[in-house]
């Protein structure tokens, strides 16, 4: 039986960083000593890059290798090899570049993690205790290693997914590593807490970095050929990008690798085609830069040369996405967005966040996500907003700081993910006080409006579409003196106004304070506490609709009772309510 493909992630702590030293003689092993350290563990029968545990094999697809100090006061970190890339890096113990180590001069240990999407081999420590070898790319660790401990999680069931009870700890073996011309070979053979083996091998060759750790191309340079192999990223983006930048489209399957945490304060340019995959918590900031300078976004597929932004693995929350932050006007077009949302305190909010940034979204697609699909703040404007979709992420699709944002939506986008629908099913708004005396339009989408508080229109207009659906937790939705609602609905797409649960009085209803003019037609109110409230001499229109709740239609008529509220009761309405449907303080208008 064949599992699930493993990921593999070698961390190596080095009290001192291993580079190339004349290597000592090795000793003769002896095949009948299984602790002598030039004595290697068994190769997987038949098979390169796999793991072999009870007959079941576990291949290893790609990997990763770290190397870092762990004694002193050391500086920066690593020499990384991900999926064949080789960046070089220089590792300091205190303030001393280290060129030379030996197990006598130090201790160094290495921990080693297996990650897929359904097995995984976590953290496990071993002593490092053979000699530093010397390979055409430096610098190359040689040796045995023992196993101090650790766990191993396997699939053994076959489900898909490694659960806690098929945890084993890793109770010995050892774990050979041999550098080889441009590359590096580890054998496995460890033992189990129930006894069983695991035994298997992994091999990488490294890529020479002067080919491929290096500056994504300015603008007007061509890119280079790519590596053959169609998985490797073509360029490395890890630097600030402080001046007008072109990310250009290579033959190869992935054009740039966006390696950690990436700011742009000046012009980015993607052209069509691109593929740009992040490494893990990686993130694309695109911000203000010093002075007058700002960042902008021009990116701009087409239909049959998209642009991809997504991570190395494809799992929800593998790497943070993108944020615009107070920079120029903005065009993403034709665009992907995918296996986003990393979560940390200080984190986006969904996979594209947009603050204080005017932009132009058109085809994009964002899924997959582990947050929101698209964060739009109140200072933000969409200048054009299109037949853009959002499926398959864990929080809502669409989620805004204003409900002014509302009236720049299309009718054509897929804010629900249809058939991969996101977790929360909605387009979720945060603060509903529409203070501008405008005149607002709210389309029939395929998503529910939602409002986590009181809607509350102080000033303008508000016409809703026929289709609207609008959820309001717990809250009220108000009608200010200053302000008029027009919502007039068809028999086959009515306007909805409902709680989030279906339960009697999940909220408190339609209020009109002081406001005329107002009409309800082909309306369902749902699940209020007060289907309709005129306070304050108000007056609305109500046909051909249906209110659900504990009072229908109610007028205050002030603590004086002069207040005249009116109610111009038309055809086909129909009531389900526990106290009444319509007070007779309401003063009735014959239509």
């Amino acid at each position: 039986m064949i599992k699930s493909s493993f990921t593999f992630i070698l961390f190596v702590c080095l009290g001192l960083l291993l580079v190339a030293c004349p290597a000592s003689p090795a000793p003769s092993p002896n095949p009948t000593d299984p602790t002598d350290p030039n004595n290697p563990a068994p190769p997987i029968p038949g098979a390169e890059n796999t793991l072999l545990h009870e007959g079941s094999q576990y291949p290893i697809d790609n990997g990763m290798i770290y190397f870092g100090s762990k004694e002193g006061n050391h500086v920066a970190t690593t020499l990384k090899i991900a999926d064949g890339i080789f960046l070089p890096t220089t590792v300091y113990y205190g303030d001393i570049p280290v060129t030379t180590w030996s197990p006598e001069s130090g201790e160094a240990n290495m921990t080693v993690k297996l990650q897929t999407m359904g097995d995984s081999f976590e953290a496990g420590t071993y002593t490092f205790v053979a000699p530093v070898g010397e390979g055409p790319i430096l610098p190359n660790p040689q040796g045995k290693n023992y196993i101090e401990g650790g766990t191993m999680r396997l699939d053994v069931d076959g489900s898909g997914t490694a659960t806690k009870d098929e945890r084993f700890d890793i109770i010995g073996g050892r774990i050979l590593i041999t550098s080889e011309e441009g590359g590096m070979t580890l054998v496995f053979d460890l033992t189990l807490s129930d006894g069983s083996q695991v035994v298997g091998s992994y091999n990488r060759s490294f890529i020479d970095p002067d080919n491929l750790a290096r500056p994504y191309p300015g603008p007007g340079t061509p890119p280079p050929a790519p590596p053959q192999d169609g998985e490797i990223c073509t360029y490395l983006i890890r630097d600030e990008i402080e001046e007008p930048t072109v990310l250009k489209d290579t033959p190869a399957a992935c054009d740039y690798l966006l390696g950690g945490f990436v700011t742009v304060s000046s012009k980015l340019t993607i052209e069509p085609g691109v593929v740009i995959r992040a490494t893990e918590k990686a993130f694309l900031n695109v911000e203000k830069g010093e002075g007058i300078d700002k960042g902008e976004l021009d990116i701009v597929g087409t239909p049959d040369k998209r642009i991809v932004f997504e991570g190395e693995k494809s799992l929800k929350g593998y790497w943070r996405g993108l944020e615009l932050e107070d920079i120029q006007e903005s065009r993403l077009h034709y665009v992907d967005i995918r296996d986003t949302g990393y979560e940390c305190r200080y984190c986006n909010k969904a996979a594209l966040s947009l603050e204080n940034t005017p932009v132009s979204l058109q085809n994009v697609t964002v899924s997959n996500g582990l947050l929101t699909g698209l964060y739009v703040d109140k200072d933000s404007q969409l200048l054009e907003f299109s037949s853009n979709r959002f499926f398959a992420n864990d929080g809502a699709g669409l989620s805004l700081e204003s409900a002014e944002t509302l009236t720049q939506l299309d009718t054509e986008s897929d804010y629900s993910g249809s058939d991969k629908p996101n977790g929360l099913p909605y387009i979720r708004v945060s603060n509903a006080e529409l203070e501008d005396d405008t005149s607002r339009r709210w389309k029939g989408l395929n998503a529910p409006y939602f409002f986590r508080y009181s809607v509350d229109v102080q000033a303008g207009s508000l016409a809703l579409d026929p289709g609207v659906d609008i959820i309001v937790s717990g809250a009220e939705f108000k009608i200010d003196a200053n302000a008029q609602l027009s919502a007039q609905g068809t028999a086959s797409a009515p306007i909805t106004f409902r709680g989030e649960n279906d339960e009697q009085k999940d909220w408190e209803g339609v209020y009109l304070y002081g406001s005329l003019g107002n009409t309800l037609k082909h309306v369902n109110i749902k699940n209020a506490e007060w289907g309709v409230y005129l306070e304050d001499e108000a007056s609305l229109s109500l046909s051909d609709s249906f209110i659900q709740a504990e009072y229908g239609v109610a007028c205050d008529i002030g603590y004086f009772k002069t207040d005249k509220n009116t109610l111009e009761l038309g055809p086909n309405n129909r009531f389900e309510t526990v106290q009444f449907d319509v007070d007779p303080d309401c003063e009735l208008l014959t239509p």
